[in-house]
């Protein structure tokens, strides 16, 4: 259905009205202090003495505009749940659950983020001098390194250190040839 105009201009005034701008501080004092600056005090339709989690009370969400970071405040009743695509953002969630449910959707790096850090890698077993022809007792495995695949591990051995490799060095054809 279109709107006329007239329609739309009616329907835009009523939303802006419908929203309102709280100041909110910690105590009397401070919201004397931000009222008394000259031209804040016509900024506000209301003025709160309290904290962002008294306030909450009012909505059923109370988002952080400015701080992405810092969860939402919930009402009571409220179901929210928090979305994560980046797989760091999910782990900083795990150790600082949400006040809702953590739903994680990986992206498409995420999800190679996920398998680089469980798939299986090729190391040094032991310090390696430079030129030293590797054989299966040099090559060492571990999950989530940053070596060649452990798959690998028969095109390795038999190849010759290029440099001098620590125990422990990821292995790759980058350093063995």
């Amino acid at each position: 259905m279109m709107r006329t105009p007239a329609a739309e201009a009616a329907a835009k005034a009523a939303a802006k009205t419908a929203a309102r701008t709280i100041l909110l501080c910690p105590d009397a004092a401070d919201l004397a202090r931000i009222r008394a600056v000259p031209g804040w005090a016509d900024r506000f339709d209301e003025a709160v003495e309290g904290t962002a989690a008294a306030l909450s009370g009012r909505y059923d969400v109370l988002v952080p505009y400015d701080q992405p970071h810092r969860p939402p405040l919930l009402g009571a009743g409220a179901r929210v749940a928090f979305l994560c695509t980046d797989l760091t953002a999910f782990e900083v969630a795990l150790r600082n659950p949400p006040p809702g449910d953590l739903v994680f959707m990986p992206s498409p790096l995420a999800r190679l983020d996920v398998l680089v850090r469980t798939r299986r890698t090729l190391k040094a077993a032991r310090d390696l001098p430079r030129g030293v022809v590797l054989s299966a007792a040099d090559v060492a495995y571990e999950v989530g390194g940053q070596g060649a695949g452990a798959d690998c591990a028969a095109h390795v051995i038999g190849r010759s250190a290029l440099y001098d490799l620590p125990e422990g060095a990821p292995l790759d054809f980058g350093v063995v040839g």
